[in-house]
């Protein structure tokens, strides 16, 4: 008696909830008792589309089979479907070479729908090539025509909801929800969406962000009760910061269209798209509270290029004996060392270990000035809520003022209407006072665009310097965030050689700074030792490189970093 192996597949997840397996099964244990087969294992592959082939990659069920027979644990038995089409939708091409493939194995194969049998090993005739050909076809031009049906519905109803703005389809982001055809935003959700965009540009990563959630228990959205998430996780936290719908785009297949509505200014979704980088170099959303290594992804040792660890030896508080009188201190800082990585596991030689505090300070002596721009003191919020104020008020001035001058001329036609002086005259005065609040707005707006004069700009450098260590940790760590960015904004790279130097290079490649043992130093070969590192393959002249240490030079002994030779 033959053993036959009945096969069950359908193509969408939707189809889940009909009968398609139920039918199958049943057509299919009809025709294997009327043949009086000996029913054997099930193979069911939902949601497996046979148009891509999924059904025959790993992890499917047919897949499995196709492997079992060519171990030969099918051999003389026999596979029975529904349809052809449930092998594949691939055209006669695809059909038949799977028929074949399997007979070579010694599998044969029935289907119920006309009844055909494949024999394992036996030269189809030309009634099953044609037959092959015509259902393996006509499966083919369903599918195509099915998704030229479904393009075009889709086409239509993209057009439909750019021209009315009504929903398109049954599901919509998550903090928006569906009345009627409309889209209708969900307010908390929308308040929890601006929240996670105002993290990020204060420089939280993703992960920061869902630890931050997470820790205050706020719910994970859930859009199918059968799969619920329990907590947010940074990819879930990308995918926000990334979705162009908070803009009111819908994207995907088509153009894209704007048919959601706006829940983030598009100002705000720029700079976090645009700092996103930043954010991921800066570890925005590392372990620690603070950011202790400033330096972090830049510093690499000399000898094997490996990055520079940041290996922590005492924290701050810890007793030490002072030297030489040996009395009792408390470390003022955190005690750590820069080290190289593959030294560590004893994969490099380079063993000298660079004081990070010590090398810290010089560098924010020689760099923070320069690292820290108006940029980097722009109150984004603040600067918003100004610039729409001044844009009112300019509105209103110019108003006020094409009001005046009319008036004004109106009064020279007639210049004994007492009347019309007074209108003129208030009209003037308002526009007088519009002028002195627009002066005003312009001036603050030029602060919260983080625009000061020099003597402001170093006060501020030195307020930011001073709560880089600041003992409340979140100020702590919004400055060193700050500084770290800065940094890495004129920095490019930072190399430490085995006698404890460490050498900038500045953007652009204009290598110009050492540190070592805590201070600044201009050896008489530094020119020329950058000049041999890096300019010769970037082709910039030597001269270049001297003016450049140069100027540099001269900022730092004006600074007071530096002392002249």
């Amino acid at each position: 008696m033959m053993i036959a192996h009945p096969y069950y597949r359908f193509s969408h997840t939707d189809q889940r909830t009909g009968a398609s397996i139920a039918r199958q099964r049943d057509d299919t244990n009809t025709h294997i008792a009327g043949k009086g087969w000996l029913l054997d294992d099930e193979y069911i592959d939902e949601a497996k589309s046979a148009t891509k082939a999924r059904h025959r990659q790993e992890g499917a069920e047919l897949y499995r089979f196709e492997e079992e027979a060519r171990a030969g644990v099918h051999h003389d038995k026999v596979l029975v479907v529904e349809k052809l089409d449930r092998l594949s939708r691939r055209g006669h091409d695809d059909t038949y070479d799977l028929i074949k493939s399997l007979g070579r194995y010694g599998v044969h194969i029935a289907t119920v729908d006309g009844d055909q049998f494949f024999e394992a090993g036996k030269p189809l005739d030309m009634i099953q090539v044609m037959t092959i050909l015509i259902k393996a076809e006509a499966a083919r031009e369903e599918v195509e025509k099915k998704g030229a049906r479904v393009k075009d519905a889709h086409k239509r109803r993209r057009d439909l909801a750019a021209a009315t703005g009504c929903a398109m389809g049954k599901l919509a982001p998550y903090w928006l929800t569906i009345h009627g055809d409309q889209y209708v935003v969900v307010p908390d959700r929308v308040a929890l969406v601006l929240r996670i965009f105002r993290m990020a540009d204060a420089g939280d990563g993703a992960l920061a962000i869902a630890k931050k959630l997470n820790a205050e228990a706020v719910p994970v959205w859930q859009r199918w009760a059968k799969r619920p998430v329990r907590a947010w996780d940074r990819t879930r936290i990308r995918k926000i910061l990334a979705d162009e719908a908070v803009l009111g785009w819908r994207t995907g297949k088509g153009d894209p269209i704007k048919i959601y509505p706006q829940v983030v200014p598009s100002d705000l979704f720029e700079r976090v798209r645009a700092n996103a980088p930043v954010r991921e170099a800066t570890k925005g959303g590392a372990k620690s509270s603070v950011i202790a290594n400033l330096v972090s992804g830049l510093a690499t040792c000399e000898v094997c290029g490996s990055t520079m660890a940041y290996d922590r030896k005492r924290a701050a508080g810890k007793p030490y004996r002072t030297r030489p009188a040996g009395n009792i201190a408390y470390l003022k800082h955190e005690s750590a060392s820069l080290v190289c990585r593959a030294a560590l596991n004893g994969g490099c030689r380079n063993r000298s270990g660079i004081t990070y505090y010590g090398f810290e300070r010089a560098l924010l002596d020689a760099a923070l000035h320069i690292a820290l721009d108006d940029r980097a003191f722009v109150r984004t919020d603040e600067l918003g809520r100004i610039s729409q104020q001044l844009a009112d008020k300019s509105h209103a001035l110019r108003m006020a003022s094409e009001r005046a001058d009319k008036l004004w001329e109106a009064w020279a036609d007639d210049s004994s209407s007492d009347r019309r002086r007074t209108l003129a005259e208030k009209a003037e005065a308002e526009a007088k006072g519009l002028t002195t609040e627009v002066a005003a707005l312009t001036q603050a707006r030029a602060k919260a665009a983080g625009q000061a004069s020099a003597e402001e700009h170093l006060a501020r450098i030195a307020e930011v310097r001073q709560h880089l260590y600041d003992q409340d940790l979140d100020i702590r760590k919004v400055h060193r965030k700050k500084v770290m960015e800065g940094l890495r904004s004129v920095i490019t790279h930072i190399w430490c050689d085995e006698d404890r130097t460490a050498t900038i290079a500045f953007a652009g490649g204009l290598a110009a700074l050492q540190i070592k043992g805590g201070k600044v130093i201009r050896q008489a070969n530094a020119v020329r030792m950058f000049a041999d590192r890096n300019f010769d393959s970037l082709g910039v002249p030597e001269r270049m490189a001297r003016s450049v240490h140069e100027r540099i030079t001269r900022t730092l002994i004006a600074n007071g970093s530096l002392r002249a030779a």
